[in-house]
């Protein structure tokens, strides 16, 4: 039953055309998937990149505060955190670091259907990065002084569009790996 509940949630994973898919090797084979999980790996490290490192203490401050205001449902002490400078780079930690335990977690896992899920969720968790991206390239875009140089915001996209691409073939991979006898 839950093998067939995978494929009822990834559903659209599996109907996406063969052309985007391309599987070397079984996903069966661990080391088949930990290859392609470093590529996965490669990409979300190469976005990160150019992205200013929250400092610890900002880290939990902005932590404390936007769980704070959400639990409080106050749009005004949310919004305050929002303006805060490292608000969006700790965004993008967050996402990032998700998306990077699921990867970890999958290339130790032996099991086809749970590395399924782990993959599920990354794919889930890149929209989340994908707009703390966007949220940061616009914050940054209005500073006096940008900490992207010119071009890091286009090289960004690129790293995002690869990423998406080798993170939805894992997916696929490991979902047509599932599906052979």
């Amino acid at each position: 039953m839950r093998i067939g509940a995978l494929f009822v949630v990834l559903g659209i994973a599996v109907a996406t055309p063969a052309s985007a898919q391309v599987c070397v090797g079984s996903f069966t084979d661990r080391s088949v998937a930990s290859e392609a999980i470093n590529v996965s790996q490669k990409w979300i490290a190469s976005a990160a990149m150019p992205i200013e490192t929250v400092p610890i203490s900002d880290a939990k401050f902005i932590d404390l505060e936007e769980r704070a205001a959400l639990d409080q449902q106050s749009l005004g002490r949310y919004d305050l955190i929002r303006s805060h400078r490292f608000f969006a780079a700790r965004q993008i930690e967050r996402a990032n670091k998700e998306i990077k335990d699921n990867l970890e977690a999958a290339k130790l896992e032996p099991r086809l259907q749970e590395r399924a899920i782990l993959f599920s969720a990354s794919l889930s968790k890149f929209n989340d990065l994908s707009d703390a991206f966007n949220q940061y390239i616009a914050f940054d875009g209005n500073r006096p002084r940008p900490v992207l140089v010119k071009g890091a915001a286009h090289e960004i996209g690129y790293d995002l569009t690869m990423l998406r691409s080798s993170l939805l073939r894992n997916l696929q991979c490991t979902i047509r790996s599932l599906k052979e006898p």
